[in-house]
């Protein structure tokens, strides 16, 4: 069972990301494609980091072949790592990869979090806890950005890489806080997409504009929805 947690417009800062940022699971990466083609069908694209960045295992493994290599066999493969030398290129790496995570998060319309049984171990009530760190970072820097309307509703708008012995031996569980976050669900995305189609033009933020007027309460502020 799968859940979609949407966090409420904002304003793209100094450069235009017209596209949400799906939040997910490196093991979920299939179901965000699926979920990314509801809004490419309506003429908004999604970004996905995997599919524009790769992923940060494969690019620490290349830096660490060059830069932290202790010993190698006679066939010129890696046999071992140097510890001090790992521990660098990783601080630079996650830094630089946490950077960029944080700056498309503000800079993007709006912030969709993909929440799995893969994802997270489990969630209450404004809360989600889960093992991945780079969840737990693009959760908690959705949760500090800033809210802010896009201009088209300025107007009409209220403002309120270890191994994997290593991986599977230390576990550690980070709870970040949803209550920023609406709750929705495929069913929802499909019906709403219905709706959009039979009624609107060919503005794609339409179908965005829907789902976000949808679910502000009476004082024009996030509600948080069940589905």
């Amino acid at each position: 069972r799968s859940k979609l947690c949407v966090r409420r417009r904002r304003l793209r800062s100094t450069k235009n990301f017209d596209e949400p940022f799906l939040s997910h699971a490196h093991n979920d990466k299939d179901l965000a494609r699926k979920i990314a083609t509801y809004f490419t069908s309506v003429g908004l694209s999604v970004f996905i980091d995997s599919d524009v960045w790769g992923y940060v295992e494969d690019l620490q493994r290349k830096i660490d072949d060059k830069k932290a290599v202790f010993k190698r066999r006679d066939d010129g493969t890696v046999e071992t790592y140097d510890y001090k030398s790992r521990n660098i290129t990783t601080s630079h790496v996650h830094v630089l990869l946490a950077h960029a995570l944080m700056r498309m998060i503000d800079q993007t319309e709006c912030f969709i979090f993909l929440s799995t049984e893969t994802s997270t171990l489990s969630c209450g009530e404004n809360r989600v806890d889960t093992y991945s760190p780079w969840i737990f970072h693009e959760l908690e820097s959705a949760n500090v950005v800033q809210i802010r309307t896009p201009p088209r509703l300025e107007k009409s708008a209220q403002f309120v890489a270890t191994m994997d012995e290593a991986r599977e031996s230390l576990q550690l569980i980070f709870q970040s806080k949803t209550d920023r976050l609406r709750n929705i669900n495929l069913k929802y995305i499909e019906s709403r997409l219905s709706r959009y189609c039979q009624s609107s033009g060919n503005n794609p933020y339409g179908f965005l504009d829907m789902m976000y007027d949808e679910n502000e309460d009476e004082h024009g502020r996030d509600r948080l929805l069940h589905s």
